[in-house]
């Protein structure tokens, strides 16, 4: 499946998200945190719905105000085949 940076972080540091673009025009956003045991895991940063783009612009400029070094990887996957390299859980990563 199609993906892509849309943008670049440090090579070193950084909060990751991912973008799952369902491609009708609206996304999903994912962000890098930890479990309570310290274990990757990953919390839906957009909510339980898909949002639009403009949207997606609003979550990835405030998290880039946070954090310069952040990187974001866009996905193409309209039938939601990706899978995360860890849980999906609720809360925040800071």
């Amino acid at each position: 499946m199609p993906a892509v940076v849309i943008r670049r972080g440090d090579a070193d540091a950084g909060q990751v998200m991912i973008v799952r673009n369902l491609l009708d025009g609206t996304f999903e956003v994912f962000a890098r945190t930890f479990t309570l045991n310290g274990d990757p895991a990953w919390r839906p940063a957009s909510g339980e719905n898909p949002v639009d783009g403009e949207a997606v612009r609003s979550l990835i400029d405030r998290e880039a105000r946070f954090d310069p070094d952040l990187w974001v990887i866009e996905i193409e996957d309209r039938d939601r085949k990706y899978e995360l390299d860890g849980p999906l859980v609720e809360g925040r990563s800071r």
